[in-house]
């Protein structure tokens, strides 16, 4: 595969993601910031927990996306209004606003910000697949050099071995960050922050300008929830549920 990054880049990238966050760019806002996403949404009482365009997300990756958000959701909540996480907190409404239905609405953000980022990796050459088919792969392959290390007892950053829930967000990052250097390298992000604010890093306005770019695109995704199947699939693992 032509883009077979090991993991210590990949934290690397992290690394430099963190060290270059700043969101005083001028730039249009993005779904966090209005609380909007692009796309319709459609709720239905059959099928899969969620589908994009008529190929459902694998509940592997919702409960992944789910896990990274639960603790920035109970965060917000305990911010907005001083709520105190313990039984029944995702289900208790804080002036009209319920803990899960956030969870659910950028559960389904993240799975649709994932399906085109993958699409357009495999359309400019950087992956040949997507989904857990890519991620699997990939995945047996960062083990075994990992394996082969132990044995020649070479020194192993991270785990001896990851599980999928560990390597997927770790991936996606650096799958993220090696679209957009494809994308800038063929001019196809406009980056609107220069000339505007030096101090704020390249990196993180190419950032900016793949979210724009990537929302853009979401508005021409059809999306249905299956609510009480995300739920299901959902509740069982939250904390202090």
């Amino acid at each position: 595969m032509k883009d077979r990054i090991i993991i210590a880049r990949i934290v690397l990238f992290a690394v430099v993601f963190s060290l270059y966050s700043c969101s005083s760019l001028e730039i249009h806002q993005g779904a966090r910031d209005t609380g909007e996403v692009p796309y319709s949404q459609e709720f239905v009482a059959s099928g899969p927990a969620v589908s994009i365009d008529g190929k459902a997300v694998d509940p592997i990756e919702l409960e992944i996306f789910a896990a990274e958000l639960e603790q920035e959701i109970m965060d917000e909540f305990v911010r907005k209004y001083h709520a105190v996480p313990g039984k029944g907190f995702w289900s208790h409404s804080f002036e009209d606003e319920v803990p899960i239905e956030h969870l659910l609405k950028w559960t389904v953000y993240q799975a649709v910000w994932s399906r085109l980022a993958q699409e357009m990796a495999v359309e400019h050459g950087i992956r040949q697949s997507t989904g857990l088919e890519d991620k699997e792969k990939m995945l047996e392959e960062e083990n075994l050099r990992r394996r082969e290390m132990k044995e020649k007892g070479e020194t192993i950053y991270g785990p001896d071995q990851y599980t999928m829930r560990e390597y997927y967000p770790l991936d996606e990052q650096s799958l993220e960050l090696a679209l957009i250097q494809n994308l800038e390298s063929k001019e196809m992000l406009r980056d609107e922050g220069r000339g505007r604010d030096r101090r704020i890093h390249r990196i993180e306005r190419m950032k900016l300008a793949f979210r724009q770019l990537i929302e853009e695109k979401m508005k021409s995704c059809r999306v249905k929830v299956n609510r009480d199947r995300f739920m299901s699939l959902i509740l069982p693992g939250l904390p202090v549920s």
